[in-house]
């Protein structure tokens, strides 16, 4: 319980650590409802993060009222090509388009407006340690400042420094994705404007992508955390299959994309977490913008009735609407699961499972209503999880 005899003027409401786009959208809207936030990033902006940079239709549901992004969208894919091993390719129309970004700008604009709404922003500040004091109050060491506050919130992504010094729970599945910006002539992406490539791997069980950007293409290849050493060979061997040529130039990063699992905790106490964080990525599409949003979205209601009640109790909402979370986290691995067994066994594209996850992630229904609607399919999927984790692990 937040304690009634503090002095509000002597702490922050709340601190959030991670400037991306959970933290940013996250301390925008307690700004707006006059809560004192103090934000750490450990980075200077703008700085490069490895993503593929495409956001849904879901991003747009729960991006904050105020804040337009649509001229940091570099593209709009209307169509998807999906393969099979660089074959057998099937052409889909996308129910919503998908915007492209380039996460540098699309976050400092972010981050910017988190400013302007009043948020203290301190860039280049890695957090060091986080203690409880005897009044319940946060403090948070950065370096030789102190910052106190009363709800500390982790958008620190994948590798959460937060989850790891509060000692949350927070089981993860983790899986591995390089992304490469290649630099090619203006023809050539020209070409790829309005449409996207998955291209789906059995050996090893991943996927590989192109996304279209304003000045070079996206590509990069998904894959399980135990194949993690090979992900740039794979993807120099994507990029070649397709015609690249590499000598034009490219950059080239990794990063872990994390899904929680059952028993996961998002609160502790007065601590959040969100985004990645929290282990908010979709298994079936490796997507974690749009869900950063919905889980910073879910957060802030709970953390403002928490601030203005007093009381930490508040907190114990969120923790609640992040297990339905889990439960679409659970139903998407479910319909993943069916697509890459049924892929494993007909070596073709299986549309029938492929169709709800596009519709899905154009926000025509969610992963729970799949299920609801498909319940030998979803209990099929889970007991199918075994051979797919024999694929994967």
């Amino acid at each position: 319980m937040i304690q009634a005899s503090l002095n509000r003027d002597e702490i922050q409401d709340v601190i959030i650590v991670g400037g991306g786009p959970a933290g940013s959208s996250l301390a925008y809207r307690l700004a707006k409802k006059g809560i004192k936030v103090t934000l750490f990033e450990k980075t200077k902006f703008p700085r490069v993060k490895p993503c593929g940079g495409g956001i849904d239709s879901t991003f747009f549901d729960y991006l904050p009222e105020g804040l337009d992004v649509s001229e940091f969208v570099q593209d709009w894919a209307s169509s998807i090509l999906l393969r099979y091993e660089g074959s057998k390719e099937q052409k889909f129309s996308m129910p919503q388009k998908v915007g492209m970004v380039e996460r540098a700008p699309f976050d400092q604009y972010l981050l910017n407006a988190a400013k302007l709404a009043g948020v203290k922003v301190r860039e280049n500040t890695g957090v060091d340690e986080i203690f409880v004091n005897t009044n319940g109050v946060y403090e948070i060491i950065t370096g030789s400042i102190t910052t106190k506050a009363q709800v500390v919130v982790g958008a620190d992504g994948a590798y959460s420094v937060v989850a790891r010094k509060t000692g949350m729970r927070a089981p993860r599945t983790i899986f591995v994705a390089s992304e490469w910006d290649l630099y090619m002539p203006k023809s050539i992406i020209k070409s790829w404007k309005g449409k996207m490539l998955l291209d789906c791997s059995v050996n090893p069980v991943g996927y590989a992508w192109v996304f279209p950007k304003k000045e070079f293409l996206n590509i990069g290849f998904g894959l399980p955390f135990k194949d993690a050493k090979s992900v740039h060979q794979l993807t120099e061997k994507f990029a070649k299959k397709l015609g690249f040529d590499l000598s034009y130039g490219f950059k080239k990063r990794a990063h872990w994309i994390p899904f929680a699992r059952r028993n996961s905790e998002a609160v502790s106490k007065g601590v959040v977490l969100i985004g990645d964080a929290a282990g908010g990525a979709d298994p079936a599409t490796g997507a974690g913008i749009s869900w950063a949003l919905r889980s910073s979205a879910m957060a802030s209601k709970w953390i403002i009735h928490a601030i203005e009640s007093n009381s930490l109790e508040w907190l114990k909402g969120y923790q609640d609407e992040y297990e339905k979370l889990l439960n679409e986290v659970e139903a998407a691995m479910s319909l993943r699961n069916l697509f890459v067994i049924t892929l494993v066994l007909i070596r073709k594209i299986p549309v029938k499972f492929f169709q709800p996850i596009l519709e899905i992630s154009s926000g025509v229904y969610s992963y729970t209503d799949w299920k609801n609607k498909n319940p030998f399919a979803y209990k099929l999927g889970k007991l199918m999880a075994v051979l797919v984790n024999r694929k994967i692990q």
